[in-house]
């Protein structure tokens, strides 16, 4: 993770010869490899609370599409909708910091 995270600031500063040199998701997936058991816990959760979801991309993310009520339920938070003059519609965050189990 060091290694990944020293590469982060590289492709990010301006002064590096490897600004703007970012990796493809492919290149980020065979760096930072999805860890099994916490994919396996985090299909857990979303099964125990009966959350339809998918693998999405490189088999390193979850696609979960739900209501805002239920959102609200399962991660113990209240949803928030902002609105910006040039947005074309409200965006919805949380407010509070939230964590899965």
């Amino acid at each position: 993770l060091d290694d990944f995270m020293k590469l982060f600031h590289r492709v990010s500063n301006p002064d590096d010869e490897l600004y703007t040199h970012y990796l493809t998701p492919t290149e980020v997936a065979r760096r930072l490899p999805a860890v099994p058991a916490s994919m396996r816990a985090a299909v857990a959760w979303l099964d125990a609370n009966s959350l339809s979801h998918s693998v999405t991309g490189t088999g390193d993310l979850l696609r979960v599409e739900t209501t805002v009520a239920v959102a609200e339920q399962v991660l113990g938070v209240k949803v928030e909708a902002f609105e910006h003059n040039r947005a074309a519609r409200p965006l919805l965050r949380t407010v509070s910091p939230f964590a899965l189990p």
